[in-house]
């Protein structure tokens, strides 16, 4: 008998035993300041938006016929450069739409010819902006421009002439202001808001229309300021016209990648003859809108990735 009680007082204390291990086995998986708790890695790259957005950078050139129109988007963040001539406004915003975007980080107008501004009344119905980027060219007469300036006016948008040499970020990329360094009033394709836009190891340079004068001023600038013109893509200066595209500008551009925004059967012939050839001898693979429609290389820093429509 005394073996049976001394029996069953033992299996009561281990039970007790066993209760209290499964209590603190418990609560050391509940304790905040568990060592697993406190080895979780913490998010740290996390975007400053709750939209979703791919990384990396993708440069649209679309096709506007006869005009210029670019998208650059960055890590979720967009800006648009130029926007095609009267009439083309609701296919640019149309187009932006299918891409995600949904606001402006920047709005640029390269100057003030209505094959580069006509769309942007349209742009800025359907879309906010957080800065616009214009070179005020009060010898400018026609008539999309004079329209523009007025909405401008009527709504109290700010805008700016950027700096030259000034430095702004898009998404992980920069781009820095070439030019202009002067005002032509003979001829506003000098005007041109030219950039030149890294990112990671890549690099494009948009010079709008700048002409034979005004590629000299950059080329001047970017020596004097020890910056390199040399670039992956390059979009041809005011069309690929006769005017445009000297050789001296494309022996510093050195790219491996031309786009020249042009519309099919033109009025203007562009692009020339003569500057087709000295952009084809120069080795770099192009591409047209009047060719191959919409245009956009994508790149994380390292590879670019081409598509067209057509």
């Amino acid at each position: 008998m005394k073996h049976l009680k001394f029996t069953i007082l033992l299996a009561v204390v281990y039970g007790i035993l066993l209760c209290f291990a499964g209590c603190d086995k418990e609560n050391s998986v509940k304790n905040p300041e568990s060592t697993v708790l406190n080895n979780t890695p913490e998010v740290t790259d996390v975007p400053a938006t709750d939209e979703p957005y791919e990384p990396g950078f993708e440069l649209h050139f679309i096709d506007v016929g006869q005009g210029d129109c670019m998208l650059l988007v960055a890590d979720g963040e967009a800006m648009l450069i130029d926007s095609g001539n009267v009439g083309k406004g609701e296919g640019v915003v149309e187009y932006l739409k299918e891409q995600g975007v949904t606001k402006l980080k920047y709005l640029i107008l390269t100057h003030g010819h209505a094959d580069h501004v006509g769309g942007m009344p349209e742009v800025m119905d359907a879309f906010p902006f957080e800065k616009m980027f214009v070179y005020d060219e009060p010898v400018c007469e026609e008539e999309p421009y004079k329209n523009f300036m007025g909405i401008i006016g009527e709504r109290s948008y700010e805008y700016v002439m950027p700096e030259l040499g000034s430095k702004h970020s898009l998404g992980k990329g920069e781009f820095i202001v070439l030019g202009p360094s002067r005002l032509d009033n003979s001829n506003l394709n000098n005007n041109s808001i030219s950039i030149k836009f890294t990112y990671g190891n890549r690099s494009f340079l948009l010079c709008g229309d700048a002409q034979a004068m005004q590629e000299k001023d950059l080329i001047k600038f970017a020596k004097e300021n020890d910056i390199s013109l040399d670039v992956d893509v390059w979009k041809a200066n005011h069309h690929g016209s006769l005017a445009g595209c000297s050789q001296g500008f494309i022996n510093k551009a050195k790219a491996e990648f031309i786009v020249i925004q042009v519309g099919a059967n033109n009025i203007y012939g562009y692009p020339g003859l003569a500057t087709v050839n000295r952009l084809k001898n120069s080795g770099a693979v192009i591409y047209r809108n009047d060719v191959n429609g919409n245009i956009i290389v994508k790149t994380d820093g390292e590879t670019l990735d081409w598509t067209t429509e057509r």
